[in-house]
C-alpha cells in the first residue's frame, strides 16, 4: 500500500510540475528575445558595439544574446531595455493586449519563455506569468537557476526585486552583503544595489521573481 498523500508530497508535485514548464524546449510562439533586440536596436540606428559598451557587457556576448546562443540575466535584459527605449516588459516577454492576466495551472506551458530554448547557456530559464498585460511597469517571472554558473558579475540597473523561494536554495550577494535564502524565504531590494543571484548548491533553484522596472 502507497503512502498516503501529504501537502508536503502535493507541494513536491506541484513544484516538479513547475520545472517542467520551465524545461519544456517547445518553440515559442512570439519572436526570440535575441530578435526582438537586434530589431529594436536596428531600428534605432544604434551599432552592436555601442550598445554593448552602454549596456556593460562584452560586445560577443551581445552577439550570442541577439542570435539566441545565450540566457542573460534579467539585470542584463533590464539595462538593454532602458537604453533601447522600450519597455522592458516588451523586451522581456513581449508584447500583450489585455489590460489584466490569468494564468490558470494547466494552461501555463502556454506563457512565453523569455530565452530561445535553444540557447546554449542555460543558467537562467525564465517563464513570463504576465506577458499578455499591455503597458506592464512590472514583470513575474517563474526562474530557474542552475547550480555552478558561469554568471559571476553583480548588475546594477533601476528598479526594485522581489524574490520568493519556492524549491532549493539561492546565493544573493548585495555590494558586500552575501545571503543564502531557502526554500519558503524572499528577499526584496532596490536593483540600484549591485546585486548577483545564483544556485547556491548542487541541485537547481526555483523562485517567483516580481521586478519593477522603476519607470
Amino acid at each position: 500500500m502507497s503512502a498516503p498523500e501529504t501537502k508536503w508530497t502535493r507541494y513536491d508535485k506541484f513544484v516538479d510540475e513547475l520545472s517542467r514548464n520551465l524545461d519544456d524546449v517547445s518553440p515559442p510562439s512570439v519572436k526570440p528575445i535575441g530578435q526582438r533586440i537586434r530589431e529594436i536596436r536596428k531600428a534605432r540606428g544604434i551599432s552592436t558595439e555601442a550598445l554593448a559598451d552602454e549596456v556593460g557587457i562584452e560586445r560577443d556576448v551581445l552577439a550570442q544574446i541577439e542570435s539566441n546562443q545565450v540566457s542573460p540575466p534579467l539585470g542584463t535584459l533590464m539595462k538593454l531595455a532602458r537604453y533601447l527605449g522600450a519597455e522592458a516588459g516588451t523586451l522581456i516577454a513581449g508584447e500583450g493586449a489585455k489590460s489584466y492576466s490569468i494564468v490558470r495551472t494547466n494552461e501555463r506551458h502556454q506563457v512565453e519563455r523569455v530565452a530561445s530554448a535553444a540557447a546554449r547557456n542555460r543558467d537562467y530559464s525564465y517563464m513570463s506569468l504576465v506577458s499578455e498585460v499591455k503597458d506592464r511597469h512590472m514583470e513575474a517571472f517563474l526562474i530557474k537557476l542552475e547550480p555552478h554558473s558561469s554568471h559571476q558579475e553583480q548588475s546594477v540597473h533601476q528598479g526594485e526585486e522581489f524574490i520568493f523561494v519556492l524549491d532549493g536554495s539561492m546565493s544573493v550577494r548585495l555590494g558586500d552583503t552575501h545571503e543564502i535564502v531557502g526554500m519558503g524565504d524572499s528577499i526584496y531590494f532596490h536593483s540600484s544595489v549591485p546585486h548577483l543571484v545564483t544556485a547556491a548548491g548542487p541541485e537547481p533553484a526555483l523562485a517567483l521573481a516580481v521586478i519593477y522596472s522603476g519607470h
